[in-house]
């Protein structure tokens, strides 16, 4: 995200003795959003299941849906007339309703790590890792949309970024404007959005992580998606060998998958 500066001009009129600045009237100017570069997939193996959303149809949009009939219950003050059951209600004598179930959905949450240590010098172009990590997930969110799935998008920076699309409720640009807004930060930004991902967690049915290391704090927050009966996905972008062994994680959470930077800007990533 860049913001524009309103432009001045200088003049040295008449004698080149001195400069003087001229603004013209103070307007305000929207920031220039830099879509973040990435090449889409080929093919993502995510494990969904349907899970339970309180209020799913605010949250999620009803098109295409067809509600699974559930059972019968008798008549209640409030009930649309459309959903009695005149044959029950001719056989037992008092008004039926039909049930409907209409609330599970698949639901993802792609979590992206920006924590970078402060002994980090980034480059001219900024941190590789992070671009890419970035790039990264604009991919997997990209094949996300594809399908009818909710999902969640959580990244932890300067500020706590928590963004929810699919199914009509949003489209996949408003989460490239997010990428696009998110910047790497040097404080443990996971007290932060463990917290938040908690929340949702027994709604989910399953979890992406693109992670920029492998340490304590990361280990926590993908046991708590883990103890959740969340399916899981870990995919690490890193140029240097991880802080942590992960071997152990693997055995309770699944393979993991380490991509240098450059892998992902060249886009020789098509299958995860």
């Amino acid at each position: 995200m860049y913001e524009i500066q309103e432009p001045c001009a200088y003049s040295t009129f008449p004698f080149n003795l001195y400069r003087n600045r001229l603004r013209g009237q103070r307007r305000r100017t929207k920031p220039v959003l830099v879509l973040p570069d990435y090449h889409p997939l080929q093919r993502l193996e995510v494990a969904v299941d349907p899970r339970y959303q309180p209020g799913g149809i605010v949250l999620a949009s009803k098109v295409g849906e067809s509600p699974e009939y559930i059972g019968n219950r008798p008549f209640q003050a409030g009930d649309s007339p459309r959903k009695i059951d005149t044959r029950a209600w001719a056989r037992l004598a008092i008004p039926v309703v039909k049930e409907y179930h209409e609330e599970y959905y698949c639901h993802v949450a792609v979590v992206l790590d920006t924590h970078i240590t402060k002994r980090r010098i980034p480059k001219r172009s900024g941190y590789p890792n992070f671009e890419a990590a970035v790039s990264l997930t604009a991919s997997i969110a990209d094949w996300l949309s594809r399908d009818e799935r909710i999902i969640d998008f959580f990244a932890a920076g300067p500020d706590l970024y928590v963004f929810r699309s699919g199914r009509h409720t949003a489209h996949f640009e408003n989460l490239l404007d997010i990428l696009a807004s998110v910047g790497h930060c040097h404080s443990n930004p996971f007290e932060v959005i463990t917290p938040a991902l908690e929340e949702e967690l027994t709604q989910t049915s399953s979890v992406v992580f693109v992670l920029l290391d492998w340490d304590e704090h990361r280990e926590k927050l993908l046991r708590l998606a883990v103890n959740a009966g969340c399916h899981v996905r870990v995919f690490i972008v890193r140029d240097r060998p991880v802080s942590k062994s992960f071997a152990e994680a693997q055995g309770w959470a699944g393979q993991f998958q380490v991509f240098a930077s450059e892998t992902i800007r060249q886009g020789r990533v098509e299958r995860l």
